[in-house]
């Protein structure tokens, strides 16, 4: 037994009374039923169905027109209406076209293997010959070039050129390397037309650059690389276009410069040679003459440092940048071929690969020229014993550091004294060269200001005011030498004996007896007490 209380009577007689109108509205009215709808003409209220054309619809649309191959090849009988053909009428041999002769477009959807080509593109290809249309047909299979390429020229007079991306060597256009050859076969002919030089040398390096094309993430990483290829590509793109002229092949004048031809002439020249540790890229650019643009690019800052220095006596600087991103790189490709790691990953030779580089800086004697390098770098985690600091200070003549608490602390340059270093100093300093106090004034500014490390290092123990009174001058020292000293303004033009005056009144807020790196002489001489306050208090 169901016992059902008042409510829900109510509400099965509510939907009840619901549904009986949806019923009686469907019934009688006839609106929304599907059968209605199919009934009703076009414009009048009907959407989203739609019907085959009539027979006057078909002929009012589209241009008849009889569909003879055979006469249109021999030049007769050529449609004059111009437009798409999109279906025909008629028996096998007499068929009429439908052309349609509107500004129109046509989509083509079909499955593989259902006739698009031969029903749809081929009809149209040949209407569009016969009826004197210009047209550009997209082919990634060659079908319709093949096929149709030698109908249009020779049975309708067109002038037919391919575009193949794929095979560029046998494509009528397209040759990215056109403005090079052009250029190049101008100095060709005219030694010394250096303008046209410097095109084709431009171009290569556009070209270079937009074929390597490296990826914003990954660039800085791997920026070595990507520098070397586009130096080496640019190379290899002048030597084509200078050594390998057009060649008369069956009486045609036939361009073999291509970029296909490039990515070949690279994949052979990087194959070792018969000489140990060179290879067919290598001994090509030593056949080279010095002066040869190509063997610039191939080397990059460097060998052209190498040139302007030591054969036109040239003062050349060489700022390489970003050393960490080449040792990265270096370690990458170490262990792409599965050599055993050293410290932190790199490979054991690394310091002889950075000596390599940097041991290239320097004078030849009785050459006049002389190259200086200023390799940068990043030290991973602020870390200067890491690998790549660590080996490239024990090859390069010295050392600035920068100090990133002195940057945040608004410190411009922000140079760690203590950590920057110059091995070179000693030699180019002192009486004769710079002046007689510079070795002792430089010792005493280096040693007073590694002690104000320390006392600030005990002054974030046991804090300032607890400090000695000697180390508290220690500290007023260090604020004023980095105040003083060390902060430069971008537009600041101080000279050398400016400088070293600056540095006797930074060493008068120390006491005299601090000062065991001076002889008594100099003191003497130079020392006043004092004479930091002429400079303000900080």
């Amino acid at each position: 037994m169901i016992a059902v209380n008042n409510d829900t009577w109510m509400l099965i007689l509510l939907l009840a009374v619901v549904f009986g109108a949806l019923v009686a509205t469907t019934t009688f009215s006839g609106r929304g039923s599907l059968d209605s709808i199919k009934s009703k003409t076009v414009g009048d209220g009907q959407h989203g169905t739609a019907r085959w054309a009539t027979p006057g619809e078909i002929k009012k649309t589209f241009r008849s027109v009889p569909f003879q191959t055979a006469l249109w090849r021999k030049g007769e009988r050529l449609p004059g209406a111009q437009g798409l053909v999109l279906g025909c009428t008629g028996k096998k041999g007499q068929l009429t076209a439908l052309v349609d002769s509107d500004d129109v477009h046509c989509l083509m959807i079909g499955a593989s293997g259902v006739g698009k080509t031969a029903f749809f593109l081929y009809p149209n290809l040949e209407y569009a010959c016969a009826s004197g249309m210009s047209f550009f047909a997209s082919d990634t299979k060659g079908d319709l070039a093949r096929n149709y390429g030698a109908i249009a020229r020779d049975c309708y007079g067109y002038q037919v050129a391919v575009v193949d991306l794929r095979n560029p060597t046998r494509s009528d256009g397209y040759n990215l390397l056109t403005l090079i050859n052009h250029y190049m076969d101008v100095c060709r002919k005219e030694p010394t037309n250096l303008a046209a030089r410097a095109k084709a040398e431009k171009y290569a390096k556009i070209l270079s650059k937009t074929v390597i094309n490296p990826d914003e993430e990954n660039f800085a990483q791997n920026q070595y690389f990507y520098d070397a290829a586009e130096g080496v590509l640019t190379a290899v793109i002048l030597l084509l276009a200078e050594y390998l002229p057009p060649r008369e092949i069956d009486g045609v004048l036939r361009e073999r410069r291509h970029i296909v031809s490039v990515f070949k002439l690279v994949q052979e020249l990087l194959a070792p040679s018969i000489l140990p540790g060179k290879n067919e890229f290598q001994l090509l650019m030593d056949r080279l003459p010095e002066e040869h643009k190509a063997k610039w690019f191939s080397g990059c800052a460097l060998t052209a440092a190498e040139y302007l220095a030591f054969n036109h006596g040239y003062h050349v600087l060489v700022v390489m940048t970003d050393m960490t991103s080449y040792c990265e790189a270096v370690r990458e490709f170490s262990s792409s071929k599965g050599e055993i790691p050293s410290r932190k990953g790199f490979p054991a030779y690394l310091y002889s690969d950075l000596a390599s580089l940097y041991e290239r800086a320097g004078m030849i004697v009785g050459k006049k020229g002389s190259v200086t390098q200023v390799p940068i770098l990043t030290m991973p985690n602020d870390d200067i014993t890491h690998p790549i600091p660590d080996l490239t200070g024990y090859i390069t003549e010295g050392q600035i550091v920068l100090d990133r608490n002195m940057d945040q602390s608004g410190v411009y340059p922000p140079i760690n004294i203590l950590s920057s270093l110059s091995r070179l100093m000693k030699d180019g300093i002192g009486e004769g060269y710079t002046r007689a106090d510079h070795p002792a004034l430089s010792n005493q500014l280096f040693a007073s200001y590694s002690k104000v490390q320390d006392a600030r290092s005990l002054a974030s123990v046991i804090g300032e005011d607890e400090l000695s009174p000697l180390d508290q001058q220690y500290l007023r020292f260090g604020r004023a030498f980095e105040q003083y000293f060390v902060r430069q303004g971008q537009q600041e033009d101080r000279t050398l004996e400016q400088t070293l005056e600056l540095g006797w009144a930074l060493l008068s807020i120390l006491p005299k007896g601090e000062l065991d790196r001076i002889s008594d002489k100099e003191l003497e001489e130079h020392y006043k007490e004092g004479a930091f306050e002429s400079l303000g208090e900080l």
